[in-house]
This record gives structure tokens, C-alpha cells and sequence, in this order.
């Protein structure tokens, strides 16, 4: 499949994917990420992340995926800050939400939305020292934090800490669902089988207790 190049107007793009996932691999990769992969996979959502990019792509390969979708997922966890590629898809995430209406729902996974925004906690250390953090874009730490402040402010899940990851995953992948069938119901129902299917997929979502952490 092709992709057509960024744009830096942000004018009508093809949307080729539901959504974008941002998120910190050390953290999250082998665990909740995973797991919310799996679950919007068996929803019928086409979603794409960044892991498989990282290795000697250039950044704006991933600028162009986020404009090619139709809503983000941004997983906040306690070494997102500490990556400046996430701090730069964040950014670009929150600037298509600006000027395109694009569709942000933020997770914050065992960190605290005050801490996102306020960058405090884990999210204070690398912005100390900001020339020994981020080497050179230094300039951008301004539009960094101001993109982590505005996303700690949309309505998002915060997971409890009491609850199975596998519970709160199915809660997002299930509300992802509904935010993209009222977002596109056309493409949506585009999906082979999504509506008559509808039932079935909600099922094979239900994770083995073994599965969760």
C-alpha cells in the first residue's frame, strides 16, 4: 500500500489507519501495549504503531501515520518523557487535533494525570537538565510541555491499580470501538463482516485470566 507524503498544511489526508498508538517500549511494549494491540486487532481496528519504524526510519515517517489516522491512543507511562520520539509524536498528535479535529484519547498507565501535566514525578527528571536530555531540540521542549499539559487535560482512563490490565485494556479497545463508529460509521461498517460480527468479536476479547498481569 502507498502512503502519501506528510503535509505540512495538514490538508485532507486519506485516512489509511483507525488509529495511531504512542507509547513508550521500555515500558509497556511486552505488556499493556501488547495487550491493547491484540484487543483493537480483534475488534476489526487497523491499528499502527510506531516499533517496527524506530530502527534507521526518520521521524517524519511517523508524522505521516499519525495524519493518516483517524484518532490517537497516547499510553503515558513513567519513562514516556525520557524518549524524545514520543515527545515528538505527542506533539504531532496534539497539533492535528488542533488544526484537523483529529481524535486524542490519552491512558495513563500507573503515572498521574498531574504529573503529565505539571511535569512532575517521573515526568520532571528528563526536563532538569534539557541539553543533556534531548541533545540539540532543545528549542522544542516549550511546544513539549505544552502538548503534555493539553493532553493531561483530555478526557482519557487512568488505570487502577486494583484492577487486571486485561479489564482495563477491554474497557479502552471497547470505547475505541464506539468513538470510531461515531467518528466514520461508513468506513466502519466498511469492515468485512464488523456489524453481523459485532457479537462474536466482543467475546474472543475476553482474555484468559493467565494472560493478564
Amino acid at each position: 500500500m502507498a502512503h502519501p507524503s506528510s503535509s505540512s498544511s495538514l490538508g485532507p489526508t486519506k485516512r489509511q489507519f483507525d488509529v495511531f498508538v504512542s507509547f513508550r517500549g521500555k515500558d509497556t511494549r511486552n505488556t499493556f501495549t501488547s495487550y491493547l494491540l491484540q484487543s483493537l486487532h480483534r475488534k476489526g481496528i487497523d491499528a499502527f504503531f510506531d516499533g517496527k519504524l524506530r530502527r534507521g526510519k526518520d521521524i517524519s515517517v511517523l508524522f505521516d501515520r499519525i495524519e493518516q489516522s483517524k484518532m490517537s491512543i497516547i499510553v503515558f507511562s513513567e519513562n514516556y518523557a525520557n524518549s524524545t520520539w514520543c515527545l515528538e509524536e505527542l506533539w504531532k498528535i496534539m497539533q492535528c487535533r488542533e488544526r484537523s479535529g483529529h481524535v486524542v484519547l490519552p491512558v495513563f498507565y500507573k503515572v498521574r494525570k498531574s504529573d503529565v501535566e505539571n511535569q512532575t514525578g517521573s515526568f520532571r527528571t528528563p526536563f532538569q537538565n534539557p541539553k543533556a536530555s534531548f541533545k540539540g531540540r532543545e528549542h522544542k521542549v516549550a511546544a513539549w510541555k505544552e502538548a503534555l499539559k493539553t493532553a493531561s487535560n483530555i478526557l482519557g482512563h487512568v488505570l487502577p491499580e486494583e484492577r487486571p490490565e486485561c479489564e482495563f485494556v477491554e474497557k479502552i479497545a471497547t470505547e475505541t470501538f464506539k468513538m470510531l463508529n461515531d467518528l466514520s460509521p461508513c468506513e466502519i461498517s466498511g469492515f468485512p463482516g464488523i456489524e453481523s460480527r459485532s457479537k462474536e468479536l466482543e467475546e474472543l476479547l475476553m482474555f484468559d485470566n493467565a494472560n493478564c498481569t
